[in-house]
Order: structure tokens, then C-alpha cells, then sequence
């Protein structure tokens, strides 16, 4: 599981770096591997990272807040 932090507070070079280690690590699953990116601000979404699936388009979130803690929820029940 990886939660990416959307909001207005971290940098957008600190999130395209962020993104392109996902981005790795998403070519290197194996077929039986899956894990779940969660982008967050003030509201969470979460994108399945799947082997061999192209990325999808970057959900947009609202920046002016951080609710990590929504973000960990969503998270956690998504992973099951």
C-alpha cells in the first residue's frame, strides 16, 4: 500500500517523485501481486495497482487539507 500525500503542503517535485517509485514498483509485480496507491488531501481516493495495467489517469483530490487518517482508513479497507 502506498498513500501519496495530494495536498498543497508537500511539493509537486516531492509527488512526481513519489509517483515514479510507484511507477517502478508497479513494473516489477508478478502476476500474483497487487497493491493500492491512495492519494490524499482532504478527501482520499485509491487507484489498484495491477501487473502489466497502465497507470490510470491521476485522481484529482481536494489539496487544501490533510486527512491522513481517512487516507489509512480507505487504505486499510481496501487491502482487506
Amino acid at each position: 500500500m502506498f498513500l501519496l500525500d495530494s495536498s498543497h503542503s508537500v511539493a509537486e517535485e516531492s509527488r512526481e517523485a513519489a509517483l515514479d517509485l510507484v511507477g517502478r514498483v508497479r513494473s516489477r509485480l508478478a502476476p500474483t501481486d497487487s497493491a493500492i496507491l491512495v492519494r490524499f488531501g482532504a478527501e482520499a481516493v485509491s487507484e489498484a495497482l495491477l501487473p502489466g495495467a497502465a497507470p490510470a489517469a491521476e485522481a484529482q483530490v481536494d489539496g487544501s487539507a490533510t486527512d491522513i487518517a481517512g487516507a489509512l482508513r480507505l487504505g486499510l479497507a481496501e487491502a482487506g
